[in-house]
């Protein structure tokens, strides 16, 4: 035998010895150092009850049963992680660093408890911050049988339990981690079932693992399916989404994206999601009766958050709109106060702090009962606390309203202050109800200041401070309806049974002035080439009280008439308008006496002689602009967002509908 086989055998020997040890070795005696080192790696206690066993190669694996790991102190809960059996196979040098890398692992029946107490602290986070014991653990290719998992958690409400099973998809050969989850999120009951790519490669962790899900919280439907590239992080989504429920309000305490209360709503997009960027693009759906179109962005990297939105509606219904005014309920239900007509429901200060925001939209089509509203466009930005809209636009009867709000939340009761500008709004078409014959021509232009405080829209115009002017030159109107606003029964009559014919408007001129929701009339004229119609009186915003007087003073002759001012009073809610009758009815008794001594002489009282003058239209209009503010370099403002105004001017409108002057 000669030396290099003496030595050989020598080796052979020693490698069967060895591998005899390790065969015959009692892996349960190394239990205490395997217990020590897990609990000086993640700072709690770890047990093993049942047998251990390991199967030496590169990388060995190793076989523990009934293990058990501690929880936090806080815990209610001793046990925060526990399984039947446990195989692993691990990387042997990463037990000597800060990460220790498992490329296979399999669990049968763990359970595994996940919580939040109410400093918002949780029981995933091993050791100390700065302590060396505060490791990592990655895990490769993970199987699970008959896992459960729960998520406690006291600031978002939760409690939540997930039962996660191990399955193969047979088309795409593919592991797959199959959930259910059941229970409490945010006090609403929580269902969700769908399936998750089990994580097949250690090395390759970024590539897309296949995600579908569908399920609900409370009233919000979710459907999700696509992609995450990092499932032990919940990172890197790309998914088509689905998104339905009874109000976008009820995100807020799910997501912590300040939406407004709205109907019910279904809703779509392509997901994309990297770290704490979220894009929502190829936005669509309905809210309400309305679509809506685009693309939003949502970035968490800083704090407050903050949004970007570019979206667009077709058919934008604008009561869909009405919970941006606070008139309806997180849940969606409209506000329906059958004393007053403005919304008095106060702003959230925790949603205007909650995101910076800036949000371009264009409504091409606006769909409302009483206003011709033809389209709308919007910049909305949103900063600390602070929301500015401008430009606040609208296509109004063929005219245009552009208007600026600067809501200022960072002050206790929110301060706002509003303009607007009315360019050539066509009387005719604000005015639907009469035949384009009968009523035409006329263009309004106006400009309005306020500046109120109150953390709701009733609040703002209850303490509004400020001026209205708004003016027209030129137009037509039915001789008819200037006849029946001086209680006219001659010529009325005559002109019921001959046709009526319109007759020339020389200028409107409406000009008010607010103090503390207190809109006095400081002039109101309408002098057409028959009469001059001119008001009086005010608009109580606080109290939504009307109070006004039209009287008529005619330009011509008429054999009989009753000439009663009209009285417009009531509440926004409840209008009237109906003539002044003492005053009628004393002109009536005269006639009525002189009647009974000589016929003929009752008529004399009813004759209106006439006045042959015209109002100075040009000076009333220039006093009206400078009471605003226009005769020093121009008009560039706006009044309150679409609802106050769809709120608002079907009231002041109809102070001219239900008269019809």
């Amino acid at each position: 035998m000669t030396r290099l086989q003496k030595i050989l055998g020598v080796l052979f020997a020693i490698i069967l010895v060895m591998a005899a040890f390790l065969y015959l070795f009692n892996w349960n005696s190394l239990r205490g150092f395997v217990e020590h080192r897990v609990a000086a790696a993640t700072g709690r206690t770890f047990h093993i009850e049942g047998d251990m066993d390991v199967s030496v190669r590169w990388h060995p694996r190793i076989v523990l049963n009934k293990i058990s790991l501690s929880n936090v102190e806080w815990s209610d809960t001793p046990v925060m992680m526990q399984a039947d059996r446990v195989e692993m196979v691990i990387a042997p040098f990463s037990l000597f660093t800060r990460r220790i890398s498992l490329p296979a692992l399999r669990l049968e029946k763990p359970v595994l408890l996940l919580e939040r107490n109410a400093k918002a602290e949780n029981n995933w986070t091993f050791g100390e911050p700065n302590s060396k014991s505060n490791k990592s653990v990655v895990v490769g290719n993970m199987e699970i049988d008959d896992g459960e998992i729960t998520y406690r958690s006291a600031p978002d409400k939760a409690n939540v339990t997930v039962a996660v099973s191990s399955s193969m998809e047979a088309q795409t050969n593919t592991h797959m981690l199959q959930v259910t989850a059941k229970g409490i999120y945010n006090d609403l009951d929580t269902f969700a079932h769908g399936e998750v790519g089990s994580i097949s490669s250690f090395e390759d962790l970024s590539r897309a693992y296949p995600i579908r899900l569908q399920g609900h919280i409370g009233k919000t439907e979710l459907e999700a399916d696509g992609t995450i590239n990092n499932p032990l992080k919940f990172d890197g989504l790309h998914l088509n989404f689905k998104l339905s429920g009874g109000s976008l309000a009820e995100l807020f305490p799910l997501v912590g994206v300040p939406l407004p209360a709205t109907p019910a709503y279904n809703v779509s997009a392509l997901v994309l999601q990297n770290d704490k960027e979220w894009e929502f693009n190829d936005l669509k759906g309905r809210v309400g009766s309305s679509d809506i179109a685009g693309n939003l962005t949502l970035s968490r990297a800083q704090l407050p958050q903050s949004i970007t939105a570019n979206l667009s509606s077709e058919n934008l219904d604008l009561k869909d709109l009405s919970g941006l005014v606070g008139a309806r309920e997180d849940s969606g239900k409209v506000i329906d106060n059958p004393q007053k007509a403005l919304p008095d429901s106060p702003f959230d200060f925790e949603k205007l702090h909650a995101a910076n925001a800036e949000v371009h939209f264009k409504g091409k089509h606006i769909v409302t009962k009483k206003l011709p509203i033809e389209d709308m466009t919007v910049y909305m930005s949103l900063k600390d606390g602070n929301m500015v809209m401008n430009p606040l636009n609208f296509g109004v009867a063929q005219g245009d309203i552009h208007a600026m709000i600067d809501l200022n939340a960072n002050t206790s009761p929110i301060e706002t202050n509003a303009d607007i500008v009315v360019q050539n709004i066509r009387l005719e078409a604000l005015l639907p109800d009469f035949k384009s014959e009968k009523l035409n021509a006329g263009r309004i232009d106006g400009h309005a200041k306020l500046r109120g405080e109150g953390n709701s829209v009733a609040a703002m115009l209850g303490t509004a401070d400020g001026q209205l002017a708004f003016m027209m030159r030129g137009g037509s109107m039915s001789k008819l309806t200037v006849r029946l606003a001086n209680l006219d029964v001659a010529n009325s009559l005559a002109a019921l049974t001959g046709g009526d014919k319109n007759v020339d408007i020389r200028c409107m001129v409406t000009d008010l002035e607010a103090k503390q929701g207190n809109m006095f009339v400081k002039t109101m004229v309408l002098d057409n080439e028959k009469s001059i119609i001119s008001g009086k009186g005010n608009i109580d915003f606080k109290n939504e009280a009307i109070n006004l007087r039209l009287d008529s003073d005619p330009k011509d002759t008429s054999l009989v008439s009753l000439r009663g001012p009209i009285d417009i009073k009531g509440t926004f809610k409840q209008p009237s308008a109906s003539p002044d009758i003492k005053n009628v009815s004393g002109r009536v008794a005269v006639a009525a006496a002189l009647g009974a001594i000589a016929g003929p002489l009752a008529f004399i009282p009813l004759i209106e002689v006439g006045h042959d003058k015209n109002t100075d239209c040009e000076g009333l209009m220039e006093k009206a602009k400078a009471h605003t503010g226009d005769d020093k370099g121009g008009n560039k403002m706006s009044m309150l967002q679409p609802q106050v105004m769809n709120q608002t001017i079907p009231v002041d409108g109809s102070y001219m509908i239900r008269v019809k002057l």
